[in-house]
C-alpha cells in the first residue's frame, strides 16, 4: 500500500535541505581607537559572517556601505555605531559605542572688552599631546593672522592664550566648558587686567 505522495515527499526533502543550507548573517565589527581626542580618524574592521552587503551609521549623521570603512570624528562625544549586515533574505544588526574626547583644536570666535570697548577676533587653535596650544589669532576682520605664544596651554579646564599684536601682549586667561566648545575669563593688556572675554567654537 502506498503511504505517501512521492511528489510531495521529494518537494518536502528539497525544501528541508535548502532551508538547512541557508545561513543567517551575523553583524560584527571592531575599531582601532577609543577614548582619544578629536579630530581623529577611526578605522573599522568588519568581522560579520554570511553577509554580502553592509550599512554603517557612525552615530554623527554619516553613513556608508563600505565593507571596512574609516571615519573621521571632528568633535567629542559618545557615538553609537550601528552595522547592518545583509544576507540572502535576512538582516542582522549590532551596535557599539565609541567615546571621542573633546579638544581645543578648531576655529573659535572670541569677544573681549578693552577699556570699555568691545572687540572681536578669530582663533585657530591646535591642542598638542603635552597640553600646550598652538595656532593663530586675527583681530576683528583683519586678513592677517598672528601666531599665539608658546606659553599658551590648557591644564584641566584652565586655559591661557597669549598673543603678540603690533608689539602689544594680549593674554586671555579663563576656563573652557566640559564640551570644549565655549570658554571665558579675564583679559590682560600688557600684563594689566583690562576686562573680560568669551569665545565659542565655530
Amino acid at each position: 500500500m502506498k503511504l505517501y505522495n512521492s511528489g510531495f515527499f521529494v518537494a518536502f526533502i528539497t525544501l528541508f535541505i535548502f532551508s538547512s543550507c541557508k545561513k543567517e548573517p551575523v553583524a560584527s565589527f571592531d575599531f582601532d581607537k577609543n577614548n582619544v581626542k578629536a579630530p581623529v580618524t577611526v578605522n573599522f574592521t568588519n568581522t560579520s559572517t554570511n553577509a554580502t552587503e553592509y550599512l554603517w551609521n557612525f552615530g554623527d549623521g554619516v553613513t556608508t556601505t563600505e565593507a571596512n570603512p574609516s571615519h573621521e570624528y571632528v568633535k567629542g562625544g559618545d557615538f553609537d555605531i550601528t552595522l547592518k549586515a545583509y544576507g540572502e533574505d535576512e538582516t542582522n544588526s549590532t551596535i557599539k559605542t565609541i567615546t571621542i574626547l573633546p579638544t581645543m583644536t578648531g576655529h573659535w570666535t572670541i569677544n573681549f572688552a578693552l577699556f570699555g570697548y568691545h572687540y572681536t577676533g578669530r582663533l585657530n587653535l591646535i591642542e598638542f599631546e603635552n597640553q600646550t596650544l598652538g595656532g593663530e589669532f586675527a583681530f576683528g576682520d583683519a586678513p592677517d593672522y598672528n601666531p599665539i605664544q608658546n606659553s599658551s596651554k590648557i591644564d584641566g579646564s584652565a586655559v591661557t592664550i597669549g598673543v603678540m599684536l603690533y608689539g602689544t601682549a594680549l593674554t586671555f586667561q579663563g576656563t573652557v566648558n566640559s564640551n570644549y566648545d565655549s570658554m571665558s575669563g579675564d583679559f590682560y593688556f600688557n600684563g594689566n587686567l583690562s576686562g573680560t572675554w568669551s569665545a565659542v567654537k565655530n
